[in-house]
């Protein structure tokens, strides 16, 4: 549900869908490893600041990334960006990296049908 990746001097926290409002992204992180069910179920299912925002810029990270809510482009909002660019909708998957100490963005059209022979999209 939270990845924690760090790239020289920067750290990015991934979230599945959102963030709630936390005092930093350390204590969120403990909150969710605590087993906190509400937390946990917020960050794998709230579309609440892609739809009014984001209310703050959370401590502790350089930036977030968010999928779940789809945008039409990697949208900032403070210091969250929001990637899913609707690849279960047929449209774009989006890959972020890091070049050259910079977030960088990269919209890919891949065929549903062609991933789902290598079990993409199927449930056991």
């Amino acid at each position: 549900v939270v990845l924690e990746v760090n790239y020289g001097e920067q750290k990015f926290g991934v979230i599945h869908a959102d963030a709630p409002i936390a005092d930093s992204w350390e204590s969120l992180v403990a909150r969710v490893k605590g087993g906190n069910e509400n937390v946990l179920q917020f960050c794998l299912w709230s579309r609440e600041s892609a739809q009014y925002g984001v209310p703050e810029t959370l401590e502790g990270v350089d930036y977030l990334i968010h999928g779940h809510s789809v945008v039409k482009e990697p949208t900032l909002d403070k210091n969250t960006w929001f990637i899913d660019t609707g690849l279960v909708y047929g449209k774009y998957l989006t890959l972020a990296e890091v070049l050259f100490g910079e977030l960088q963005f990269t919209k890919h059209r891949l065929c549903l049908k062609a991933l789902s022979e290598f079990g993409f999209g199927k449930s056991e």
